[in-house]
């Protein structure tokens, strides 16, 4: 082989792996906007009454004869009575909920009562974050409702409202669940 045709041979090389080299960025972009396209898909938060419920971190009661008229708002999402709603010492979680739900743009029960929310939407078998959580509270029909946010062996935490009178994240007994609960959208 003389010289001129080991130089056309690595060219001929050269431009062969220039090719792949070509075809495999096609190929990569091809795939970068694929991605691309289904992550602004994605975009859509699939739990956006969470970031409404962070956002009322630090809402809490007012002590004695005032009461918080942010409170006050969530019960005005649901059916209860004049006297309750003008309370903030008046359980809230469900009015919480259900004011984050409605602000996301999802109905939700409509009731004061924490354990409306089995009712509501579609049950799912275990937690995922932002999914309502009900719990078994006292004796009898009481509850609490609130939206999960993580958990361990032992403990579910929620991120909920009347959680030790304020919107914050708590720890809860796993034992007291009684449902989860993701809207029908």
């Amino acid at each position: 082989m003389d010289v001129t045709n080991a130089i056309e041979a690595i060219q001929d090389k050269l431009l062969g792996i220039e090719g792949a080299a070509y075809d495999t960025r096609v190929m990569l972009g091809r795939l970068v906007d694929e991605v691309q396209s289904e992550s602004r898909e994605l975009k859509t938060d699939p739990t956006p009454w969470m970031d409404i419920a962070r956002g009322e971190r630090g809402v809490k009661e007012i002590s004695g004869r005032d009461h918080n008229a942010r409170i006050l708002e969530y019960h005005g999402t649901t059916g209860m009575g004049t006297w309750g709603a003008s309370r903030d010492e008046t359980a809230w979680c469900s009015s919480f909920v259900n004011w984050c739900m409605v602000k996301a743009g999802i109905e939700g029960t409509n009731s004061a009562m924490a354990r409306s929310w089995l009712k509501w939407g579609r049950e799912i078998d275990r937690p995922v974050p932002g999914c309502v959580v009900v719990l078994r509270r006292g004796t009898g029909n009481s509850g609490h409702v609130g939206f999960y946010d993580s958990s361990d062996a032992t403990h579910i935490t929620l991120l909920g409202g009347n959680q030790s009178d304020e919107v914050c994240l708590k720890d809860y007994r796993s034992s007291d669940v009684l449902g989860y609960r993701m809207p029908t959208v």
